[in-house]
C-alpha cells in the first residue's frame, strides 16, 4: 500500500488488510440481537465448497494477511475444516468468533492443527441467567464458560471475549 500510494493520512490500502467472513447463517443459539437471522442448519443458498475455496485464493491471490470467520456460528458451517487447511496452505492468518458452546478440547487441538492462534467468543454478561436469555438457551453461559476455558488451557491457541453491550449489560462494566 505504501509503495503503491505512499504515506497517506488516513493510509490507503492497496488490498484489504483484512477480511471478516460470516461464514454460515448456522447457529445453535437463538440470540435477540441477531443481525443474520440465523437458523439451525446452513442455508441452501450458501456457497459451495468449489466457491470457497475460490474465495480463499483470491484472497492469497490479493495478499490479503488476515481473516475473521464469523457467522452464525462458524463451527456449524459446511466445510469449516476444508476452508481452513486451504488459508493454512495459502498463508492466511484466520481467526474465529464462536459463541464458544462447541470448543471442546478436541476442536481447540484441531483449530491449532489448522493454525488457528485466536478465538473470540461472545459472552455477555457476567450473570449465567441473563447471557442465557439474550442468547435465547438456557445452559449457553455455561456451555460458553467452559469453552473459553478449554480455548485457554490449549498451547497455541489464545482466547479473547467480546461482548455486545446494551441496557440489559452496561451497568456490569466499569
Amino acid at each position: 500500500s505504501i509503495e503503491a500510494y505512499g504515506l497517506t493520512m488516513p493510509q490507503k490500502f492497496y488490498m484489504p488488510l483484512m477480511v471478516v467472513w460470516n461464514f454460515t447463517q448456522a447457529c445453535n443459539l437463538s440470540c435477540v440481537h441477531c443481525y443474520q437471522d440465523a437458523s439451525r442448519c446452513s442455508l441452501p443458498d450458501e456457497l459451495d465448497l468449489g466457491q470457497k475455496l475460490r474465495l480463499v485464493d483470491q484472497m492469497g491471490d490479493e495478499y490479503v494477511p488476515f481473516l475473521a470467520l464469523a457467522g452464525g456460528e462458524p463451527l456449524m458451517g459446511r466445510h469449516f475444516w476444508d476452508v481452513l487447511a486451504r488459508c493454512r496452505e495459502r498463508d492466511i492468518h484466520v481467526t474465529v468468533a464462536s459463541n464458544g458452546t462447541l470448543l471442546t478440547p478436541e476442536t481447540c487441538a484441531r483449530l491449532v492443527e489448522h493454525n488457528v492462534k485466536y478465538v473470540e467468543v461472545s459472552l455477555d454478561s457476567a450473570s449465567p441467567e441473563k447471557h442465557d436469555e439474550f442468547r435465547g438457551i438456557p445452559g449457553a453461559w455455561k456451555r460458553s464458560m467452559a469453552g473459553i476455558r478449554n480455548a485457554a488451557a490449549t498451547p497455541g491457541l489464545r482466547v479473547g471475549m467480546a461482548a455486545c453491550v446494551s441496557r440489559m449489560n452496561v451497568d456490569e462494566a466499569d
